[in-house]
């Protein structure tokens, strides 16, 4: 006989109570035996054959038992094999039944759990169905099969690193995964120094609630630190805050958003954070809004906005798509003229931030530093800021900043600011289809404006004759 079958005489139930538990500790299954040998073999669980008397019953028990187990093995036989075929394989595969439990996979523990709870998230998978994933920076492209055997249905997904969207600044897009963020958190301690402790709590307040968020504000006012603050804190949709600049928002850029292979949209569990949403053109921005609305898009990723305010009236149409078309909530971010209480504590907090950031040792700033800092008007508000702090500590010899330093940075900031303004005036006129006469009008008020009045002055800094500037100023 090829199989070595143990056979052990009993006598007695205690012997065979003792009998069967030795074989159970040798890690044997199958047992042919006598009738109350066999309600013994029951209770511990053992698969049994029952074996009557005579000569023909045993011997038709034992041809029995090898005729299984000479299945059994066939079986293991071509499990190895299919199972040693597959890890050869150099496609990573992924082997589930219709309740998404796991029978085979080939590819790293993490990439696995990853995949699979994204997968259970689906409510049914289809034949040839196609999904785009990200893990850790890479893009998956996630093939599933279906088939149906006598044990029931099965899913085959084929996990493959796909070639990753071509992101760059032409696009204006970025990527980044939640990990990112924390990092970058971890290494920027000024990340939420200038967002509103009330923000902080509607943002989450709201997490549960609405799918789209339109943060808005001046130009400064920590609206792209608040979108990040409420993507790492919320409980879904933090796998990639996806950031789109829509100021240079252009064709490639829609392409890329719309493409049903890898674009951004298309996933699950994203945010989507489309930056400077007030200088999309209103045409795009109507495009953009009904894709997301049409698709359902809002329901599968949270998708934000950020809008500088402005006044003008084709901004506030894009405002108002915006909210009225998504069905979402907004958050206002004050402006530094409208938080002027708060600098005293703000200034101090931030330049800790900066010492430790900077390697610097900067104890503060001298009382009527402090002032001016106060007093300035901040049109650029905590972005301007804080950049002003930031050159001030390192460019400081002494442990206090002065008075001196603090008018010496500000006279610059205002003269960058002076040059800024006439270069938007200039953007501005020739975005009104003006004529040569009322341009020049304009350019000789700005002027007169920034000299107070001294139409002397403005005339010799113009190079015209205080005639010529009077002809301008009494035209209408």
């Amino acid at each position: 006989m090829q199989y070595k079958v143990p056979i052990i005489t009993i006598n007695s139930i205690e012997e065979a109570q003792q009998g069967l538990s030795k074989m159970q500790k040798d890690n044997y299954s199958l047992i042919l035996c006598d009738v109350i040998t066999n309600q013994i073999a029951i209770e511990k669980s053992f698969k049994t054959i029952l074996i009557t008397s005579g000569t023909e019953s045993i011997k038709h028990a034992f041809k029995e038992v090898l005729q299984i187990t000479h299945l059994i093995e066939n079986s293991n036989q071509q499990t190895q094999i299919l199972e040693q075929t597959l890890t050869n394989q150099s496609n990573a595969l992924l082997l589930l039944n219709a309740n998404f439990k796991l029978h085979y996979s080939n590819i790293e523990q993490e990439l696995q759990q990853s995949v699979l709870a994204f997968l259970a998230k689906k409510t049914l998978l289809q034949d040839h169905q196609i999904y785009y994933y990200s893990f850790k920076r890479a893009l998956y492209r996630l093939a599933i099969s279906n088939f149906t055997s006598s044990a029931g249905s099965y899913y085959l997904v084929e996990v493959k690193l796909s070639t990753p969207p071509l992101i760059n600044n032409q696009f204006g897009i970025k990527y980044q995964h939640f990990d990112d963020i924390k990092q970058d958190i971890s290494q920027q301690l000024t990340f939420t120094t200038f967002i509103e402790e009330e923000n902080k709590k509607k943002a989450k307040r709201l997490d549960n609630y609405f799918r789209s968020l339109l943060i808005f504000g001046e130009s400064g006012t920590s609206k792209t630190s608040l979108a990040q603050y409420l993507f790492i804190n919320q409980t879904d949709y933090n796998r990639n805050l996806i950031t789109i600049d829509a100021s240079v928002f252009n064709d490639k850029t829609w392409k890329f958003l719309t493409n049903l292979n890898n674009g951004p949209l298309i996933e699950i569990g994203n945010t989507p954070l489309f930056q400077n949403s007030d200088q999309m053109p209103l045409v795009q921005l109507n495009r953009l809004v009904s894709l997301i609305h049409d698709n359902n898009f809002s329901r599968t990723n949270r998708i934000i906005f950020t809008y500088n305010t402005n006044g003008q009236d084709h901004k506030q149409k894009i405002y108002h798509k915006i909210v009225n078309t998504l069905d979402c909530t907004s958050i206002y971010c004050r402006s530094i003229e409208e938080r002027k209480s708060e600098l005293a504590m703000i200034i101090p907090l931030f330049l800790n931030q900066i010492n430790i950031q900077c390697n610097t040792s900067i104890l503060g700033f001298e009382p009527d530093a402090l002032k001016e800092m106060i007093d300035f008007n901040w049109p650029g508000n905590f972005s301007q800021l804080s950049s002003i702090i930031k050159k001030s500590a390192l460019e400081s010899s002494s442990y206090y900043i002065t008075q001196q330093q603090v008018v010496a940075a500000l006279e610059l900031e205002r003269k960058a600011m002076q040059t800024n303004s006439y270069y938007k005036k200039t953007e501005q006129l020739i975005a009104e289809h003006k004529s040569l006469f009322e341009y020049t009008q304009d350019i000789i008020r700005e002027v007169l404006e920034h000299n107070h009045g001294n139409q002397t002055k403005t005339a010799k800094q113009l190079g015209i004759s205080r005639t010529t500037l009077w002809r301008y100023l009494k035209s209408k």
